[in-house]
């Protein structure tokens, strides 16, 4: 059988699949799905910040308008790229917390108050903070701790078993979210 061609209309048609996959912040993501997502969009921006910091260091010098013109492009669209991955991965976690039945407000525990501590640590040591000098790794160590539980909780630990208040389970067979238990059907 011979594979025929779609219609270009075809092309968009798949676009709340992939809204419902990738930026949604509703439902629930399993381990598998979350690996992936981080398996392509860590090369992704890496990629992507090695774009924008090489466009961002290379200035005029001399060089003609457009060669300008042309750094400032790559700069915007690689921040943007770098933002839809940002977003992407935001509501990947979400939907991974909603798996592990927590609420989407735990991102602020697992991302933001590391780097906040991260952050602190790294302005005390900048500023030679002399009253406590422990403080400065005091902060780091409590941060590495918290992405440690963060890691262990979105990355090793399984999801909820069947369905939460957040959606059905994502390892959940079809039958098993029509109601139908396969195993209840073998003779």
């Amino acid at each position: 059988m011979r594979a025929t061609l779609r219609p270009h209309q075809d092309i968009l048609s798949g676009a709340p699949e992939l809204y419902q996959n990738i930026l949604s912040f509703s439902g629930r993501v399993n381990r598998a799905m979350y690996w992936l997502y981080l398996a392509i969009a860590a090369p992704m921006l890496a990629l992507l910040h090695g774009v924008y910091t090489f466009a961002l260091s290379q200035g005029d010098g001399g060089a003609p308008l457009y060669i300008g013109l042309l750094d400032a492009v790559i700069e915007i669209v690689a921040m943007f790229l770098i933002l839809a991955v940002l977003l992407a991965g935001a509501a990947m976690t979400v939907r991974r917390l909603h798996d592990r039945n927590k609420t989407g407000s735990w991102i602020a525990h697992f991302v933001i108050a590391p780097a906040l501590f991260f952050w602190l640590g790294q302005a005390f040591l900048d500023a030679h903070f002399e009253p406590v000098h422990s403080l400065p790794f005091l902060l780091q160590f409590v941060a590495l701790f918290v992405l440690a539980w963060a890691f262990a909780e979105l990355c090793c630990r399984r999801g909820t078993s069947g369905d939460n208040r957040f959606g059905s389970d994502p390892l959940s067979s079809k039958s098993d979210a029509q109601g139908r238990n396969p195993k209840s059907l073998a003779p």
